[in-house]
């Protein structure tokens, strides 16, 4: 006698994926530009909003000096926000070979937000800020950021830092200190983002 097991093969094919899409928002009225990061966007050509006045174009450039065309740059965008465009969180997908991606957040604001570009690790370099201004920014694992503001004796401040609001893996910890480097105030989370208010 035989006996045979018949079963299903199972084959699975690549997921378009996003980790990342930075910077992770921008201002009402605004053009700029905009790089997915994830393991399958070497062909993401689209992306898609969840409110229709944010717009997406797919970049293009000549690869070398020696090219007579421009070619389309995979996951590299320019993204307008429209004048009438609310303030708030929306959803971004990408579009690619294989299919649609898992949504991100993409926060609309009314501020401008200044561009983090790594340059200050230490307190001698701080980014001066102006208060109500936002920061959008990349860090590495253990990095430290600096940022000074000027501030009047009594005056109230607060700092919120959204980082697992928009889907990053970064558990933050925010510190104040004063010109002497004494800390002042300290706020972490491990499940959610920080926040200090400071008098």
């Amino acid at each position: 006698s035989v006996c045979c097991c018949l079963s299903d093969a199972l084959a699975q094919l690549p997921q378009t994926t996003i980790t990342a899409v930075y910077p992770p928002g921008g201002q009402i009225g605004t053009t700029f530009d905009v790089v997915v990061s994830g393991p399958t966007v070497i062909d993401v050509q689209e992306l898609l909003f969840s409110h229709g006045s944010i717009r997406a174009t797919l970049k293009s450039a000549k690869p070398d000096e020696f090219a007579t065309a421009d070619e389309p740059q995979f996951g590299k965008f320019s993204v307008h926000i429209d004048k009438g465009v609310p303030p708030g969180k929306y959803e971004v997908r990408a579009v690619g070979r294989h299919g649609i991606s898992n949504p991100l957040t993409f926060i609309v604001g009314s501020k401008p937000a200044v561009l983090g570009d790594g340059s200050n690790r230490s307190p001698e370099k701080a980014t001066t800020l102006e208060l109500g201004q936002v920061v959008t920014g990349k860090t590495a694992a253990s990095a430290i950021d600096f940022y000074q503001v000027a501030l009047k004796k009594g005056q109230l401040i607060c700092v919120d830092c959204q980082a697992q609001q928009i889907d990053s893996r970064l558990n933050a910890v925010v510190s104040i200190m004063d010109k002497t480097k004494v800390e002042l105030a300290r706020a972490f989370a491990v499940e959610r983002d920080p926040v200090i208010f400071f008098t």
